[in-house]
Parts: structure tokens; sequence; C-alpha cells
């Protein structure tokens, strides 16, 4: 007769280099602090009761960087301390505007007067004073600085 055991997990990272594939099983956390890094070399896949978090504060940001391909729920906690604009990029490099304001729409203020999200990019190509694109609700209407 085989022996199971299974080990619960909690780790709190700073800098780690894994090269191999990770898998963060069953009730299993690991929490990238800020400024800390997690490096991983190959896949990775987080279960569905897991969590993988990075997290930021007032000074510094984790960081969680994969060169594989990933699958399960990654949380990114990103420290913003007021309710002025802030600069923020994308934490995943496939992540764009609109996937972004509809997974988080209970977050992003919205102007319903005339559609526009406050999530915004910046395109250098447009005139001086119209480079801050807002996105809108209608995905074929981005207004330019309205």
């Amino acid at each position: 007769m085989k022996k199971i055991i299974y080990l619960m997990f909690c780790m709190l990272l700073t800098n780690v280099v894994w090269s191999q594939d990770l898998y963060v099983g069953s009730s299993a956390a690991i929490t990238t602090l800020p400024g800390g890094l997690l490096f991983v070399g190959s896949n990775v896949s987080v279960d569905a009761s897991a969590s993988l978090t990075t997290t930021s504060d007032a000074t510094a940001s984790g960081s969680f960087i994969v060169s594989g391909s990933t699958t399960g729920n990654i949380t990114y906690k990103r420290y913003i301390e007021d309710n002025n604009w802030h600069l923020v990029s994308a934490p995943v490099t496939s992540q764009n505007i609109p996937s972004f304001v509809g997974a988080n729409e209970s977050v992003v203020a919205y102007n319903g007067g005339n559609g526009n999200h406050a999530v915004s990019y910046y395109k250098n190509t447009n005139t001086a004073g119209n480079r801050w694109t807002y996105h809108n609700a209608d995905p074929d209407s981005e207004k330019e600085n309205q």
C-alpha cells in the first residue's frame, strides 16, 4: 500500500531562480515580496485551490518572470496609495487593455457620459496634447482625451 503525504506550505520569496517546471499544488501558497524576484526558467502551473501572488509596497514591486507558459490564476497586487493617476503597465506581456478592463470592471472607474474608462495608453504618433487615448466602452471607438 502506498502512502500519500500531502504537504501544505506557504513560501515568502525574496530572490529565487527556478530552472524546472514549477507546480503550485492544492492549498499551497507562494508570495513574492516587494523587491523580490521569482524567475521560472520553464513552465508554471497553479492548482485551482492554490495561490501564487506577487506583491508591491510604497517603495518596491515584486517580480515574477516565466520563460515558458503559465496555467492557473496568478495574482499581482499593485500598491497604489491614493486616488491620483499612476502609470502602471500590464503585469504580463500578452495583456491588453480591453481584456484588463473586462476582468476588472468593478474597480476601473468609468464615465457613462462619454463611455471612457480610467485606463489609457500613450500614442506618440498623435498630435501633441492628444497622445493619451482612453479605453472606451465601444470597442470601435477609442476616444482621445475625452
